[in-house]
C-alpha cells in the first residue's frame, strides 16, 4: 500500500509545493570517484546473489546515483546487498553507498 501527502503552501509569498510518499520502492545509492566508472557499471556487482532488478537511475548527482529497487524482500537480502557493496568499497570501486530507509 503506497501513501502520498501533498502539501501547498505559501512561504514569503512563494508557492511550495511538497509531496511526500511512502517507501514502497525501496532505493539504493551508490557514489563513486570523479572521472571514474559510473555507478550503474557497479550496480550488477551490488546486487548479485540477491535477485533483485534495479530500473535506470532515478536521481544523478556527479558520481552519486540513486537506484530505484522493486524488493517486497529487500530488508531480508540486506546482509548480501550489505556485503557485496562492503567489498566494492574494499576493493576502491565505490566511495560509499546508501539504501533505503537510510537514504537522503
Amino acid at each position: 500500500m503506497e501513501t502520498s501527502v501533498f502539501v501547498n503552501i505559501r512561504v514569503a509569498g512563494t508557492r511550495v509545493h511538497l509531496h511526500l510518499q511512502s517507501h514502497s520502492t525501496k532505493q539504493i545509492m551508490i557514489d563513486c570517484e570523479p572521472f571514474g566508472p559510473r555507478p550503474d557499471q557497479y550496480l550488477p556487482n551490488a546486487l548479485e546473489y540477491t535477485g533483485l532488478k534495479c530500473k535506470p537511475a532515478v536521481r544523478k548527482l556527479f558520481g552519486e546515483w540513486t537506484f530505484d529497487v522493486n524488493a517486497a524482500t529487500l530488508n531480508e537480502l540486506l546482509p548480501v546487498l550489505i556485503a557485496n557493496l562492503t567489498r566494492s568499497h574494499n576493493e576502491g570501486a565505490i566511495r560509499y553507498a546508501e539504501w533505503t530507509p537510510h537514504i537522503k
